[in-house]
């Protein structure tokens, strides 16, 4: 008896697959920076509104921001070693998507402290 023929999969489904393993860890730790950003600004919100300021918080946050920018820059330059076809890829679109919008609420999180983010 013959075994079912399984249809090749398309170039398409491929670079996916592929941009998709390319990003796996990376969006799991994006994930995990998502939670304490929105938990940041939360508290840098809480403190503004009583008029009050914790250092440990803006370093935190300053720190935080860093980790991010610094990896935001390394997953930039691994892009030029990759296929177009995965270098465009939507998931590595909403990678980048997902490192501006935690780096944004960073910043703002910093602004409401009254610290600017040191550029080291």
């Amino acid at each position: 008896m013959e075994s079912p023929r399984r249809r090749q999969a398309s170039p398409d489904a491929i670079a996916g697959r592929e941009a998709a393993a390319f990003v796996r860890e990376l969006n799991r730790q994006l994930g995990l920076w998502q939670a304490s950003s929105v938990k940041l600004q939360t508290m840098a919100e809480r403190l503004n509104s009583t008029g009050r300021s914790d250092p440990a918080l803006a370093e935190e946050a300053r720190a935080l921001f860093k980790t991010v920018m610094t990896e935001a820059e390394r997953f930039q330059g691994l892009l030029p070693s990759k296929p177009s076809k995965i270098a465009e890829h939507n998931r590595i679109q909403d990678t980048r998507r997902s490192f501006e919008m935690i780096s944004a609420r960073l910043r703002t999180s910093l602004q409401i402290l009254g610290v600017e983010p040191r550029s080291e």
